[in-house]
């Protein structure tokens, strides 16, 4: 008996109807993944997008406040510099002030007037730097508390000074005779380099007269013109004027100590 052909199974209907269900399988699958895959990076992307809008107000907010912070602190140092400066300059008029105050007070207190007789610095007037005008004619003289003879100057004649720059220390004292004086207490005022004025008495370099290299003459007579070194030994002695030289050129260093005798001006004169 013939054996019927047999059907080959890629020719038979139900296997094209398992291929065709397979595809269409496959198919839905890969696209559902691909939408999938599509949502997820949009998802990140959108993450990331927001993240950057973030950090960019995060770093401008940042920004902000560190601008407010340095402004601040300007406002507040410029302040601070603004009340030390006013403080200062309160300090120092209230310092100008008691200055001026304690010197008023001292010029009242010892503002005298002294007949012919010796006195003591530091019982009958206190230690200072003075101007001593006479009142009539004599001998004015002033001795170290050691006995040591500082001045000595004939004052209000014609052959006497007008005026005399002394120098009075405690336990110095100063003897009028043939008069009577008058003493008035002065400042220390630095004259500047330049054309200056002198008289007799004593006159501290670096306080009254500024350092420097003068020509010093006489305005009219002759005295004694002497300048004591730091040391103490003298770096000028000379008899300036009509009995002596007309012109004398001197160095003149700080706390260096100049020495007029009878002579009422002295003109110093800057030079090379």
């Amino acid at each position: 008996m013939e054996d019927k052909a047999k059907k080959k199974f890629y020719k038979k209907w139900w296997f094209w109807a398992i291929i065709i269900v397979l595809f269409i399988g496959a198919a839905a699958s890969s696209g559902g993944s691909k939408d999938k895959s599509s949502d997820t990076s949009a998802s990140k992307n959108d993450s990331t997008a927001t993240s950057k809008t973030d950090n960019k107000e995060l770093t401008e907010k940042e920004k902000a406040d560190k601008e407010a912070k340095a402004k601040a602190q300007a406002e507040a140092d410029k302040k601070a510099k603004e009340e030390a400066a006013k403080k200062a300059d309160e300090e120092a008029k209230a310092k100008s002030e008691a200055d001026a105050k304690k010197w008023q007070d001292f010029a009242a207190k010892n503002t005298k007037q002294f007949s012919a007789g010796e006195y003591t610095i530091g019982t009958h007037l206190d230690a200072g730097t003075y101007d001593v005008t006479f009142n009539g004619s004599g001998n004015f003289t002033v001795k170290g508390k050691d006995g040591t003879l500082l001045s000595n100057e004939i004052g209000g004649s014609e052959i006497g000074v007008s005026k005399y720059r002394a120098v009075m220390v405690d336990g110095s004292k100063f003897k009028a005779e043939g008069m009577g004086i008058s003493v008035q207490p002065v400042k220390n005022t630095l004259m500047p380099y330049g054309n200056a004025t002198i008289y007799a008495g004593y006159w501290i370099v670096g306080k009254d007269v500024t350092k420097g290299r003068y020509k010093a003459a006489a305005a009219s007579g002759s005295g004694n013109f002497i300048i004591l070194g730091n040391d103490g030994l003298p770096k000028t002695n000379e008899i300036l004027g009509d009995s002596g030289v007309k012109e004398v050129v001197i160095d003149l260093s700080d706390n260096d100590l100049i020495q007029v005798s009878s002579l009422n001006q002295v003109n110093l004169t800057p030079t090379n």
